[in-house]
């Protein structure tokens, strides 16, 4: 009695119809995963810079909070990401956020927008819309100049 080894399933039964081998002759072997492994959803980086320019050191636990909304409709806009970093007082600061590409919409508008809050006070503020993601405003690194906010 002849014993063959294979991996996998498909050609074990290939050799059994065509080749004529018992499937007691047939020694399967190897390792094939019972779920293909988890992938990571594809996301986009948007990153860049936010500065004031008044010469005033901010306190220590200032923080700066980045916000990426879908705004084309004007009355119900919907936020995909918010993310806090810490300022230490500085007035220019670092930040990426990143979107999870499925939750973007090519025919949509989308928005960012940064404040830098001392507490619950927001102090400083973009100054300008900031389109984001889609269409000619897919931007690599963003330099956003902020505002002093009057509340």
């Amino acid at each position: 009695m002849m014993k063959t080894t294979i991996v996998g399933g498909l050609l074990c039964a290939a050799l059994v119809a065509v080749v004529g081998l018992e499937a007691k002759d047939i020694v399967i072997s190897g390792r094939i995963p019972a779920t293909a492994p988890a992938t990571q959803p594809a996301t986009i980086v948007i990153s860049g810079t936010a500065v004031f320019r008044e010469k005033i050191m901010l306190p220590m636990d200032t923080v700066m909070v980045v916000t990426v909304t879908e705004v084309t409709k004007a009355d119900s806009p919907k936020q995909l990401v918010t993310k806090t970093f810490p300022t230490g007082g500085i007035n220019s600061v670092a930040f990426a956020v990143e979107v999870t590409a499925s939750d973007v919409d090519q025919n949509s508008k989308y928005q960012l927008s940064v404040i830098m809050k001392d507490g619950e006070k927001v102090v400083f503020r973009n100054a300008n819309e900031i389109p984001v993601l889609t269409g000619s405003t897919q931007n690599e690194k963003l330099n956003v100049v902020l505002v002093a906010a009057h509340e």
